[in-house]
């Protein structure tokens, strides 16, 4: 198609984390990314972010921003998570990620701290045992330790400093940010075809209580084509399309906290660290290159009650239990180093977005279920939620697959097929992969 005297095909994008906005970032700049005989089918692009408090509010922007090329080799996400991680590479490198966004490649360990046990001399691929040294912070004893991420496949950046960054990228495009809830969205009375969404919009005072007062009138916003990008609260949209939303989205619980420790962690390393004492769980530690440390344990192991997410839209009160649970485990580690490092924040927790059953993201176009006589065509309709752990990673390769489904009527760089929205069940790994 000619974008010559076309009229911009208006979208909005509902979800201001960073899914939203990197699917708005490669949608606005397709034309540096799409293949050379795809130039001319570009249209015009009318986006509108619709985001009920601040854009990266929940976990888009108090994830610890770690990334690894190779984790996921197997799965059906692998290819989107390969093509997301080179993405990011090339994002870095081209608006200096370093400075922006605190992006860095790292090297990855994994110490096994066990105080019943003498260290053990275990050979891993990559380096020796004796060859990766143990952080003068770690004082536990430690009775194995692994490369398990090489420094060219593994990195960390700051995601609320990067959905940031490239939203004022987005804004000087024309990109528009709207503080509202989407309450209802509305089709065509004959064709059934999607035609926009009804708002409400939002107001937050400085402690980020919501302010909105009851008369506030709800507004139309008319679109061309939604993008359901709500994380854990894509949900939600079941009310709006009953028969072609996958069931089962919720959202793991997930603390942290942030430290500033006396003797800076300089190395560009983070480190997995299993507990064996008492059963504890891993507890993850990513030293930045600003000096602070971000800390945090597995999410909370069973899904949160659905009815507790809608209460708390975006994050919920600081959960005592998991806190002092993590610093239990950063003092058994390092009783003087990191234990005495200066507390600065303890973010609220947030929840990591859960797919059905699979475990897989969803990506795609939703379409009429045949067969269903109340079924509701949703033409124009895209959705990109449950990405899990890996959500800040899979972010820039979501965006550019879905700106290729949307432009083009498939994604040709990133093979998604098995991702599809429409894969009956997610239940089964082996399941068919349908085509598009």
């Amino acid at each position: 198609m000619s974008n010559e005297n076309q009229q911009p095909i208006k979208i909005v994008i509902a979800g201001g984390g960073i899914i939203g906005i990197c699917t708005a970032y490669y949608l606005t700049f397709y034309q540096e990314y799409c293949k050379e005989e795809n130039k001319g089918q570009i249209p015009k692009f009318d986006i509108t972010i619709i985001e009920r408090r601040s854009v990266a509010c929940s976990a888009s922007g108090y994830a610890g921003g770690f990334m690894a090329r190779d984790w996921c080799e197997g799965e059906r996400s692998d290819p989107l998570v390969r093509q997301s991680y080179k993405l990011h590479q090339d994002l870095a490198q081209k608006f200096n990620g370093k400075e922006n966004y605190d992006f860095r490649q790292v090297e990855t360990l994994e110490f096994i701290a066990d105080e019943g046990k003498e260290e053990e001399k275990i050979e891993k691929e990559g380096k020796k045992t004796e060859e990766i040294k143990t952080p003068p912070w770690v004082e536990a004893k430690i009775s194995c330790k692994n490369v398990i991420g090489e420094i060219d496949a593994t990195a960390q950046m700051q995601p609320m400093k990067f959905c940031h960054y490239f939203l004022e990228k987005l804004k000087a495009q024309g990109v528009k940010l709207r503080i509202a809830e989407i309450t209802n969205v509305k089709y065509n009375d004959d064709s059934k075809v999607y035609e926009g969404v009804y708002v409400k919009d939002q107001t937050y005072d400085n402690e980020g209580q919501n302010i909105t007062k009851d008369d506030v009138k709800e507004e139309f916003i008319p679109s061309d084509i939604l993008i359901l990008a709500l994380g854990p609260w894509t949900f939600q949209a079941n009310r709006w399309f009953p028969n072609q939303m996958p069931k089962g989205f919720t959202g793991h619980k997930c603390q942290s906290y942030l430290v500033r420790p006396k003797k800076p962690l300089s190395d560009p390393q983070v480190y997995f660290i299993p507990i064996e004492k008492d059963g504890d769980p891993v507890v993850e530690i990513y030293p930045r290159p600003d000096g602070t440390v971000y800390i945090c344990s597995m999410a909370a192991p069973e899904p949160f009650p659905r009815d507790e997410i809608e209460k708390l839209p975006f994050v919920s009160p600081t959960d005592q239990f998991y806190l002092e649970r993590q610093q239990k485990l950063v003092k058994a580690l390092s009783e003087h180093g990191l234990n005495d490092s200066e507390l600065l924040e303890v973010h609220e927790a947030t929840y990591l977005p859960v797919p059905p059953k699979s475990y897989l993201p969803i990506i795609g176009k939703l379409k009429e279920i045949k067969g269903k006589e109340e079924s509701v065509p949703s033409s124009g309709v895209y959705i990109a939620s449950g990405h899990n752990y890996w959500g800040i990673m899979t972010a820039t390769g979501t965006g550019l697959a879905l700106a290729e489904l949307i432009i083009l009527g498939k994604s040709e760089q990133i093979d998604i097929r098995g991702l599809n929205p429409l894969r009956p069940g997610h239940e089964d790994e082996d399941e068919e992969i349908f085509d598009w």
